[in-house]
């Protein structure tokens, strides 16, 4: 097995490229503090890259059951929407619509997020209390991470990549290669306390997507559902003549 990992902070883009319409079919597991499931729900998240925004689907417009996203975590930047790449400075709130569906997608290699070590330390320079995180993470060839601390808390250090400051939250990226196109992706996050106020004992919030971009677990009945239904629909009026990607995703998102 062969792979490469990325890092990115959250931070606004200045490429303006125009992209086609993305859809995703989402298998969305969202844990509290306390490492209760306080969300269990499959979603499908129609996003566009035209300034038009995701009203102007047929699919979406037609369809009351899209609504503007609500973040379920108030800190995370990434509002639990799977992003592939970390573009969401290209999209407004219009860009997004989601609704709920029926069709629980059934994975045959479910994702896995384990925290395998959490080492409390100081801060020599400043006497501040730090933690170094190890994780794995056991999923597709594409996953994308979300990491995001609480708001007294800054990332120092990762094993993917430095960064030349302390950031707020990153955006990590992890692509491999496997007959099976089941990856295990080993990591280290360092972070760092910026006031001597109290603090949770779980100050730091984890997002994996795992991208089914090929495969035969690449895509549901809803979204086969929805290419045929514009390929239909394209034949008779303009306004169908969308251009979709959609993939399934399997995301979890955990406190450590």
């Amino acid at each position: 097995m062969s792979g490469r990992s990325f890092a990115f902070s959250c931070r606004k883009s200045i490429d303006n490229t125009i992209y086609n319409d993305k859809n995703t079919h989402v298998n969305q597991k969202l844990y509290n503090r306390n490492g209760e499931l306080s969300v269990n729900e499959s979603r499908f998240y129609a996003i566009s890259h035209d300034f038009r925004g995701a009203e102007d689907i047929p699919f979406v417009r037609s369809d009351s059951e899209y609504t503007s996203v609500r973040c379920h975590y108030e800190n995370n930047p990434w509002c639990e929407i799977p992003f592939l790449f970390p573009t969401k400075d290209r999209l407004n709130e219009r860009n997004v619509r989601v609704r709920t569906v029926d069709e629980r997608l059934k994975f045959k290699n479910p994702l896995k997020l384990l925290g395998i070590s959490k080492k409390h330390g100081v801060d020599q320079t400043d006497g501040q209390g730090t933690i170094e995180y190890s994780f794995s993470v056991i999923g597709t060839g594409q996953i994308s991470a979300y990491i995001i601390p609480d708001a007294t808390w800054l990332i120092t250090n990762t094993s993917v990549t430095a960064p030349p400051d302390p950031q707020e939250n990153m955006f990590l990226y992890f692509t491999c290669s496997t007959p099976s196109n089941v990856c295990e992706w080993i990591f280290r996050i360092t972070i760092k306390k910026t006031t001597k106020s109290p603090s949770d004992d779980k100050p730091l919030l984890v997002g994996i997507s795992s991208h089914h971009l090929h495969g035969a677990d690449m895509q549901s009945e809803s979204i086969k559902n929805m290419i045929a239904k514009i390929e239909e629909n394209r034949v008779h009026s303009p306004e169908w003549t969308v251009t979709a990607s959609a993939w399934n995703v399997d995301q979890v998102y955990k406190y450590f």
